[in-house]
């Protein structure tokens, strides 16, 4: 008996299928799965890309990606359609319709960062 009268005892439940089950109750469902691109994006995309853009955030069906440099973001605007297929074949269940390319600031963003430190020196004269 459960003390919870009305209510069959269904004995131990896997943690696991609570959280499911909470998630799926509240409409959390898509979100947290969709998020988990924000991890996986170095290896959905490739190692040259991750380089200069990073998976930033998530919001509803859109993917927000922040970009090293221009050059950069004009690069993976002409890829759109491809990335997004790449990211959706991650989460087929709860399909991006979207991604947002957006410049990183100096000094605010890891990308960019990173990126500068892969970028070729110029030299000054």
């Amino acid at each position: 008996m459960n003390g919870n009268p009305g209510r069959p005892d269904r004995g131990p439940v896997p943690l696991a299928a609570l959280v499911d089950d909470l998630l799926d109750r509240r409409g959390l469902t898509a979100q947290v799965t969709r998020n988990g691109v924000l991890k996986e994006w170095p290896s959905l995309v490739g190692p040259g890309i991750a380089r200069a853009a990073r998976a930033k955030d998530v919001s509803g069906a859109t993917l927000f990606v922040e970009v090293a440099s221009s050059p950069w973001l004009m690069e993976l605007a002409g890829s759109k359609s491809e990335l997004l297929k790449r990211v959706n074949a991650a989460v087929p269940e709860f399909p991006f319709q979207r991604i947002v390319f957006v410049l990183a600031e100096r000094g605010v963003s890891s990308v960019a960062s990173t990126f500068r430190r892969h970028a070729p020196q110029r030299k000054t004269p």
